[in-house]
């Protein structure tokens, strides 16, 4: 299966002849955290990002998504669409932040897939339904613009920041005088949330779903939970053994909290199975390894 790239660009400009490594080391650090974080919530399969090498005298970073327009057995590939789709997701959400500057909007409407949100100052932008959401669930996604953005700001002599797509349209620009409303907080970013990790959990399979954007179910101490499994390695063996309802897996299960005003406690609102160690097929049928570790 041949693998193709696409991508975008993103520019540094200012009066440079060098750029210091924080500024660099962050930008790739954060922006692959961006485009991983965001590419898990729109549950697509494992994301591959290659930077490409530098051309002389320039502060251009290229990021090349690899997508491919053939499926390989179980385990989902990623499109084009589904590449371009991510982008401009990724380009949205960095002009929401610089539309907002951390504040609460002064109103939010939908209108289909889309949402048109106006700030305190009568101006409106529309963006992808998911683009807010993520804007006030995402605290990885909030965390990397603001590093981003903080460590351009140090930098004295850098006064432009932008996306750019492969053929050069550009998606996004920020200007110094915009580098601090980037990396403000987040008033809309909920607090009340915490997440937890129950490390080798033993789930018992209750339905097995043979896709990557879909939930499972499973017993978790003697409770029905839905989970999507977002352990890429695990659907890629998936074709090498039989699986089946009843099946326990030992798996470090991810859960989502939320404080409950009522019960003056944390509830658990949402599952994630991030990694799986090992399967254990019905009695009848012996445990299968497949990590080495």
């Amino acid at each position: 299966m041949k693998n193709e790239k696409s991508g975008f660009k993103v520019v540094i400009d200012g009066d440079l002849t060098a750029i210091s490594s924080d500024v660099l080391i962050s930008n790739l650090m954060n922006t692959v955290n961006i485009l991983q974080e965001t590419n898990k919530n729109l549950r697509g399969p494992k994301l591959q990002i290659w930077i490409e090498p530098f051309a002389p005298g320039s502060f251009e970073i290229h990021y090349a998504l690899l997508f491919s327009s053939v499926a390989s057995g179980i385990a989902a590939t990623l499109t084009k669409e589904a590449v371009s789709h991510l982008i401009r997701l990724t380009a949205q959400f960095f002009n929401l932040k610089k539309f907002l500057r951390g504040k609460v909007p002064a109103e939010i409407v939908q209108e289909g897939d889309n949402v048109r949100i106006k700030n305190n100052y009568g101006n409106v932008i529309i963006v992808d339904r998911k683009v807010i959401e993520q804007y006030k669930n995402s605290g990885p996604i909030n965390d990397s613009v603001n590093k981003i953005f903080r460590t351009l700001e140090e930098e004295k002599e850098i006064d432009t920041f932008q996306l750019l797509s492969q053929d050069r349209k550009e998606l996004f620009r920020a200007g110094r005088a915009d580098f601090s409303g980037m990396h403000t907080h987040n008033e809309m970013l909920y607090e009340d949330t915490k997440e937890k990790v129950i490390n080798k959990a033993i789930l018992v399979v209750y339905r097995v779903v043979f896709a990557e954007d879909r939930k499972w179910a499973f017993v978790f101490q003697d409770t029905i939970i839905s989970a999507y499994i977002t352990d890429h390695e695990f659907f890629e063996h998936l074709n090498d053994f039989r699986f089946g309802n009843g099946d326990r897996l030992e798996a470090d299960l991810k859960i989502l909290q939320r404080f409950d005003d009522v019960a003056k406690a944390y509830i658990n609102i949402e599952y994630e199975v991030i990694k799986i160690y090992s399967i254990k097929p019905r009695e009848e049928q012996k445990k299968l390894d497949f990590r080495q570790d």
